[in-house]
């Protein structure tokens, strides 16, 4: 698809340099949304198996799953954990526009709330801004959350360690209480690496 638009652009600029784009300029914006669509319709819904063993992997039986709730969410994008019965453990959200600023997942699972955010707002800014963002370190910070707007107790952090390949370190020490289950605790850092592209 992306394939297919460039060389719909390379024309486009073709006819305009000999003076016919006016003509041919609504045959190639039209099938945008077209091609737009068929993108989507054939995306797979993200979803992500944890397993206990390799013979447990090999016999397809995960332990727990993280669901991708709907295909397209043009503002929230909303996952689901469940257990291998299939009952709901946890569910995580993250606003797609907030997102462009610093990167902020909600996680919640029977009355409790927990924010997972990126560890700094200048970082990442510079991470965004910079061409060699990759090499800025990404690190997010786990919050218990009194309410929905008031921050409480750090219960972690989710660290990446600058290295060949990437190593991560997720940092519970912090939870004494276990007031976020490991289990979820766990997932949601999964997430963090596979939703974000880091």
């Amino acid at each position: 698809i992306v394939i297919t638009l460039l060389i719909m652009v390379f024309l486009l600029g073709i006819m305009s340099s000999i003076g016919m784009s006016e003509i041919f300029l609504p045959l190639f914006i039209l099938p945008i949304p077209t091609f737009i669509w068929i993108y989507l319709y054939l995306k797979p819904l993200r979803h992500i198996e944890f397993f206990y063993s390799e013979s447990d992997m090999l016999s397809g039986k995960a332990e727990f799953t993280i669901t991708q709730d709907k295909k397209i969410e043009l503002i929230t994008q909303n996952y689901t954990l469940r257990d291998n019965a299939g009952s709901q453990i946890a569910s995580f959200s993250k606003n797609q526009f907030t997102n462009i600023i610093r990167r902020k997942w909600h996680v919640r699972y029977g009355n409790k709330y927990v924010l997972i955010q990126e560890d700094s707002i200048i970082l990442s800014l510079l991470r965004r801004l910079l061409p060699f963002w990759y090499f800025i370190r990404t690190n997010f910070v786990y919050y218990e959350m009194k309410n929905d707007t008031e921050k409480g107790n750090i219960l972690g952090m989710f660290k990446r360690k600058i290295e060949l390949f990437d190593n991560y370190t997720l940092d519970l020490t912090s939870d004494i209480a276990y007031v976020i289950p490991r289990q979820i605790a766990l997932a949601i850092a999964v997430l963090l690496d596979t939703g974000e592209k880091r």
